[in-house]
């Protein structure tokens, strides 16, 4: 008996002891509501972010997508607008690009031939053989001996014939123009214009 008035003064003590004690009461479930498991409740969520995400990822392709095609236009337009445009030159134009040549200064067949380059490369084709004519006729003295009494058809034939005459260092076939065009100049003697002749004549023989 003791021991149970005891333990009755000490639970009651206990219950003085704690003043915020409060006594527990039966919850009503139903007034909870019904339920909603916290694993589907996630599991939808996560589809959601899911969704969104792989919309946002779609998004962010079709903005990539259309920003490299945007830049690969604006490079090939560049490129397009960067390329030279070949000049086409009309026959009047190409005309007064062409300088004369005779062949007396070696030194002038480089412009000469670098200038008929030029125009016919950057004419019409239709108007190109018109053009060589007109080359031909820019040719005088020892320049226009060497094409008088061939068949030049083409600029890249009268080219080569000009360029195997004067551009190489006094070859033979330089060397026996040079003797069947020298002219008597004025002001030379006879002897001084024969000294010409036999010194080309000797240049030849060492040549042949």
């Amino acid at each position: 008996m003791s021991d149970r008035s005891s333990n009755s003064n000490d639970s009651s003590d206990s219950f003085d002891l704690d003043k915020d004690y409060v006594h527990s009461r039966p919850v009503d479930i139903n007034l909870l509501g019904p339920s909603r498991p916290v694993t589907r409740l996630l599991s939808h969520r996560q589809k959601e972010n899911l969704i969104q995400d792989c919309r946002e990822s779609d998004n962010f392709n079709s903005v990539v997508s259309g920003n490299l095609v945007n830049n690969i236009q604006i490079l090939e337009t560049n490129n397009t607008m960067a390329q030279p445009t070949l000049t086409t030159l009309s026959l009047e134009t190409a005309i007064k690009l062409i300088p004369h040549f005779n062949g007396e200064n070696v030194q002038e067949v480089y412009p000469f031939i670098n200038a008929c380059n030029f125009v016919m490369k950057n004419v019409e084709e239709s108007i190109q053989p018109v053009l060589l004519q007109v080359i031909i006729t820019k040719l005088a003295g020892k320049a226009f001996a060497i094409t008088q009494h061939r068949d030049i058809s083409t600029w890249e034939i009268l080219r080569d014939y000009l360029e195997s005459t004067f551009c190489a260092t006094r070859t033979p076939g330089y060397l026996l123009l040079e003797i069947t065009t020298t002219k008597f100049q004025q002001g030379e003697t006879i002897q001084e214009y024969s000294t010409r002749i036999e010194r080309l004549l000797h240049e030849l023989c060492n040549k042949s």
